[in-house]
């Protein structure tokens, strides 16, 4: 009888082994679909027989679209960058201080980091097959679970992997990819409930096959630290973060990192976006003055989420009817029509005075129409 029950034991574990995915028990496929559903959408191109069959959106589903296929091969479309953040908890490397975190970022041809490498994104998606353009997104966009970058709290670590509160990714360590053959990866195929152990106790690193990532906020929340990384002659910064007080964190939190990692000053004055006793910015962005290690200079265009009082009547209306427009917290998810359409109005109401403003000076084909032309 403890013969069986020792080789059921093994039959389970062996079952594990070979099936078990921390990455598809998770909150994460679920999280990943929503979100995918709701914003990896293209126009349905036209039928000349058939025409638009009544009640149609006009749109599907490019749920399928993977990283390496983004903008063709010939493209002129923007090179996409989606920022994650590496967790490191479990390391004792004194070049991570407090943060336990590093940058970790998804792109069409390479990913991963200065601390891990980088690899072919095409190798990546070939090693987990799940690896796609919508399970980058909602990597990115991973805020909750044990593992949560420089915002993790230990001792809540436990019981949220006990509850199943996990948005973050278990990723194929970019350093090990291209040195592995595919008989490596066969064996160790999944992350298993190893790496869900070392969740729970917040002691992940770097050390096995797998790496785990979460929302790039976690580290730097305005998704500009890799582009003061490549050197970039003009950043525009949308900062669309719940900020009531107006302090400014994820900015100073930027301006830090970019100065201690990348020896990068940024100069800008944000007085004029404050709100006065009537809670009206004066301004809704500010320009400020880039300064590369090498004696280069760039731009910031900085757009910050703020209400001056000459945007449109319904979103004056709004603002009376809800004192904390436009900065609800984010911890209400139940957004209805209304809200989204507000928040949308007010960005496109700030993006439109940046464009109009002659202080601004964009780079060729931006701004050279009305935003909702060809050049949205």
């Amino acid at each position: 009888t403890e013969w069986i029950v020792y080789l059921g034991a093994l039959a389970l574990w062996f079952f594990n082994y070979l099936v078990a995915n921390v990455n598809r028990t998770s909150l994460h496929p679920f999280y990943r679909d929503r979100l995918s559903r709701t914003f990896l959408i293209a126009p349905v191109p036209p039928d000349p027989g058939r025409g638009r069959e009544r009640g149609s959106s006009g749109v599907h589903s490019v749920d399928t679209l993977r990283l390496s296929e983004l903008g063709g091969e010939h493209s002129a479309a923007p090179y996409h960058l989606v920022n994650t953040a590496l967790n490191l908890q479990g390391k004792r490397d004194p070049q991570l201080r407090q943060r336990k975190t590093i940058p970790f970022v998804l792109a069409k041809r390479f990913s991963g980091s200065d601390y891990t490498g980088y690899c072919e994104t095409k190798r990546l998606e070939e090693i987990d097959p799940h690896m796609d353009l919508g399970t980058a997104m909602a990597i990115s966009a991973a805020a909750t679970g044990p593992t949560m970058g420089a915002k993790t709290v230990r001792s809540l670590s436990f019981m949220f992997a006990l509850l199943n509160i996990r948005l973050a990714y278990w990723l194929p360590h970019p350093g090990r990819v291209e040195h592995s053959s595919w008989l490596d990866w066969f064996i160790h195929r999944n992350p298993g409930v190893l790496s869900l152990l070392t969740e729970a106790c917040g002691v992940v690193s770097d050390r096995g096959r797998f790496v785990n990532c979460s929302d790039g906020g976690h580290i730097e929340n305005l998704g500009v630290y890799e582009l003061l990384r490549r050197r970039c002659k003009t950043i525009i910064c949308v900062d669309g973060g719940a900020d009531p007080r107006f302090e400014f964190f994820d900015l100073t939190t930027l301006q830090r990192y970019a100065s201690i990692d990348l020896g990068v000053e940024i100069e800008i004055d944000v007085e004029p976006l404050i709100p006065d006793e009537n809670s009206l910015s004066k301004q809704q962005f500010a320009i400020g003055r880039i300064n590369y290690h090498d004696g280069q200079q760039g731009t910031l265009i900085y757009l910050k989420l703020s209400y001056s009082g000459e945007e449109s009547e319904y979103l004056r209306f709004y603002h009376r009817k809800v004192t904390a427009f436009p900065h609800e917290p984010t911890s209400d998810q139940f957004f209805d029509e209304t809200r989204f359409e507000v928040y949308r109005a007010l960005g496109y109401h700030i993006a439109q005075r940046v464009a109009d403003d002659d202080r601004v000076v964009l780079p060729q084909g931006l701004g050279t129409q009305p935003l909702g032309g060809k050049h949205e």
